[in-house]
């Protein structure tokens, strides 16, 4: 964030200069550079998370805009139009610009990869949606303030079509594409959703994690899952069931704090055996019903430099056990950072 800022002031400083050298609507000028800037480096940043040239394509055209970071990514891309057609004053310019953009930003993506984040169409779509949108605002005000177009010079079409037909050579050549059928949609969850989920967090955590949301994807079939989101991860309960519970908090490699710390332990854990004490501390306390019936398994995951230990209780049906009842993951600081519940044979 702290680049992005720093970049975008520098050139949206040098698209000021240079404009108000030619008197040509510096600041306006200086406000799309300094937007254009901004939506590169926050859309080209990467953490490397993927690992092949591959891009999951959504047979639902409208899937982005059902969900907050869908519109958000949308409205990102309105300013670009707005105030490219202001600047430019070239409409059919910025409609052009406005599918060019989102297209190389996704394409970069691909050919990145594996340093790249990956491609996700449903990105250009938002993304192209939003550019589309705000070239029309600035079609309207400039018609409102009387101010005529300029025409777009035919290289510049031209530019636009070559590179058009050089991305889609790229993704032909390059990328695979995995068509998605969507058998799940993304709603608000219901009260009786909302206090399900709260009252399976406030049974693990006790009212460690205040919820600021809740979702609810729904599946086919009429089942689903509850999405409870916080500030230190996210939790997912099976629906209407119940069954299903699952904690996800940021871990301390990604951040300090948000790991829970168990009420009557303290200290490092270096062993399995301390795992195992400070897991079964919890469990005693918040899930008292996955010891009952259950045989324990403990396993070291992670690397030497960030470990921890998964601690499993299984339900055990006569001399058979049965699948995991509660999983709890403990770190190296002693506190828990993932839990799953899943209260078979309860």
């Amino acid at each position: 964030m702290a680049l992005a800022l720093v970049l975008t002031l520098l050139a949206g400083g040098l698209a000021h200069r240079a404009a108000r050298a030619r008197g040509d609507r510096p600041v306006v000028t200086a406000l799309w550079v300094a937007c254009t800037t901004a939506i590169l480096s926050l859309t080209l940043w990467t953490t490397g998370g993927a690992t092949d040239l591959r891009c999951v394509v959504d047979r639902e055209v409208l899937e982005p805009f059902r969900h907050l970071e869908g519109r958000l990514s949308a409205g990102m891309f309105v300013p670009f139009g707005f105030l490219g057609v202001l600047a430019t004053r070239r409409v059919a310019l910025m409609a052009c610009l406005a599918l060019v953009l989102p297209v190389s930003i996704e394409t970069i993506q691909v050919l990145a990869s594996p340093l790249s984040d990956g491609c996700d169409p449903s990105d250009l779509v938002a993304n192209a949606f939003g550019a589309i949108c705000g070239v029309g605002l600035g079609a309207a005000v400039n018609r409102m303030r009387r101010s005529p177009c300029a025409p777009t010079p035919r290289y510049a079409l031209v530019a636009c079509g070559v590179t058009f037909a050089l991305m889609g050579a790229s993704w032909a050549a390059w990328m695979n594409a995995t068509v998605w059928d969507r058998t799940m949609t993304l709603a608000s969850a219901s009260p009786a959703q909302k206090a399900a989920v709260s009252d399976a967090l406030d049974r693990a955590f006790g009212d460690h994690y205040p919820i600021t949301g809740v979702d609810f994807t729904h599946w086919e079939g009429g089942t689903g899952t509850v999405t409870a989101h916080f500030s230190a991860g996210a939790a997912e309960l099976s629906w209407p069931d119940l069954e299903h519970f699952t904690v996800n908090l940021i871990p301390r490699r990604v951040e300090e704090g948000h790991a829970f710390p168990v009420p009557g332990t303290s200290g490092p854990v270096r062993t399995e055996k301390e795992a195992e004490r400070v897991a079964l501390a919890y469990a005693k306390r918040f899930a008292p019903w996955g010891l009952r019936r259950s045989v324990v398994d403990v396993e070291r995951l992670g690397e030497e430099s960030s470990p921890g230990w998964l601690v499993s209780w299984r339900h055990r049906d006569g001399d058979l056990p049965a699948p995991t009842r509660l999983d709890v993951l403990v770190d190296s600081e002693g506190h828990i950072s993932d839990l799953i519940t899943r209260r078979a044979g309860e």
